[in-house]
């Protein structure tokens, strides 16, 4: 599929982004609509394609924490705020709410839900994976 797009709607480059975009869109079009696939039995995309009857949430909710974790937001920028300083966690956390779990002195797991993603050694104020 990449090198059919990249062969009938990448290359050459169109002049504008609207143009560009155009050509996706056509490509798109009939890779859906025209095109049987052979992993469908030559059947189009567009043909088999049936909507989830499940609604899709408005807004995901967010994780519950325990009681004893510590919880932060992290911002746009990807930092959360530590003892009145910014410290860095990840720019894909950006609007997530974050927990920290004590470990030791001075050292927290980070979670994102129920998932670790790192350890947090709040003397240096960064995260070891």
């Amino acid at each position: 599929m990449h090198k059919t797009l990249a062969s009938e709607g990448v290359y050459p480059v169109a002049q504008t982004a609207a143009e560009q975009q155009g050509r996706f869109d056509e490509f798109r079009q009939t890779f859906n609509t025209v095109r049987p696939h052979h992993a469908l039995g030559l059947k189009t995309p567009a043909s088999v394609y049936h909507p989830s009857p499940r609604p899709f949430p408005e807004k995901v909710k967010g994780f519950d924490y325990p009681d004893h974790f510590t919880t932060r937001k992290v911002h746009a920028h990807g930092c959360f705020v530590w003892h009145q300083k910014h410290t860095f966690a990840s720019r894909v956390l950006a609007n997530e709410r974050i927990g920290l779990e004590q470990e030791a002195d001075f050292m927290w797991s980070v979670y994102l839900g129920p998932v670790l993603l790192a350890r947090f050694d709040e003397r240096e104020g960064r995260s070891y994976s």
